[in-house]
């Protein structure tokens, strides 16, 4: 199987390689194609390796049998899981333009300060303005990071658990059934 999967990647590789460089329209097409192909790959498995780990951590799963597990718990509950890796990318560009805005708000005192240094041209509260924002800088992504790593285990734990023990109907085809 890992031969299998090796030879396959190598091929997926050198084809992606070989139509990037050629400027023909079919190559253009085939190279979307293998993209959107690879990128539909790599969200199942990202699904199955977080389930996979919720089966190792929560019901106390070997690696494979994890794996198996998660595969059967995403092939039956993959429009819902689908759904919620849609809200947390969502969530996840809300993330970085509120990141953003705060590190606007919150390096503006420490540029106001530099500036003022650079004015009065003194190179030690040049320096402390620079460490100051540099500080404050790394503390809010650390902030920002750590708070949506937690809500985004949270998510996903909550999800796995309401999955794995009663099942979950997706908004979509509760939608649709109505």
């Amino acid at each position: 199987k890992k031969i299998i999967l090796v030879s396959f990647g190598c091929f997926l590789g050198t084809l992606s390689i070989l139509l990037v460089f050629n400027n023909s329209g079919l190559g253009i097409f085939l190279f979307i194609l293998l993209f959107i192909l690879l990128a539909c790959v790599g969200i199942i498995i990202s699904f199955i390796s977080i389930y996979a780990a919720c089966f190792i951590v929560i019901k106390d799963y070997k690696l494979f049998k994890s794996i198996s597990s998660a595969w059967k718990l995403f092939t039956k509950h993959w429009i819902v899981s689908l759904e919620v890796g849609l809200i947390v990318m969502l969530l996840n560009i809300v993330l970085a333009v509120v990141s953003i805005a705060g590190l606007f708000l919150i390096l503006f005192p420490s540029l106001l300060f530099w500036l003022g240094a650079v004015l009065l041209y003194n190179p030690l509260l040049i320096f402390i303005g620079t460490l100051i924002g540099l500080v404050l800088f790394i503390l809010f992504i650390f902030l920002i990071v750590s708070v949506f790593s937690v809500f985004n285990i949270s998510i996903w734990t909550y999800l796995f658990t309401k999955m794995h023990r009663e099942g979950i109907v997706s908004r979509i085809v509760q939608f649709l059934t109505r």
